[in-house]
């Protein structure tokens, strides 16, 4: 049967599993750094593991959202969150992050029925829709920077 919020969920898994159209995923990029570059920058820019963070962060927040938390923002101690000199150990701690969050919201995405796309996302002006579809290009674009921080490394 079809579903809106099936088709996204594919978005999402393809965006950061792969395989995707664009090029390697999300996953498929982050299993590949050399965790000697993840703190470098360009100029002033956010680091790799920064990035990952952030990403992690906003999937986090659509969790929050889905069950219903107004009060659940992204501005806290790990989105954007300056990170000097990361460690090995830093690197691994994020990717498990990432990983972790974005099981979970594959799993909360499993059971979401496409009447939720509809609804206002507690605490802020627009909808699920615009959420769910967004964070695909969020990733993407966050990926897009992680890419050329690799190539200038």
């Amino acid at each position: 049967m079809y579903s809106e919020v099936r088709r996204i969920r594919s978005l999402i898994k393809s965006c950061y599993n792969g395989p995707a159209w664009h090029g390697p995923a999300v996953l498929e990029t982050i299993k590949i750094i050399d965790p000697a570059i993840i703190g470098n920058r360009i100029n002033d820019s956010h680091n790799i593991i920064e990035l990952v963070n952030h990403i992690a962060s906003w999937k986090l927040f659509i969790i929050k959202k889905l069950e219903g938390d107004p009060d659940f923002d992204v501005v806290g101690p790990i989105n954007f969150t300056r990170i000097e000199n990361p460690t090995e150990a830093d690197w691994k701690a994020a990717q498990k992050r990432l990983q972790e969050i974005h099981d979970q919201l594959m799993e909360k995405l499993k059971y979401t029925e496409d009447s939720v796309l509809l609804e206002g996302v507690p605490g802020r002006s627009y909808n699920f829709f615009f959420l769910l579809t967004g964070i695909v290009n969020h990733s993407l674009y966050h990926l897009g920077q992680i890419k050329l921080l690799m190539k200038l490394a």
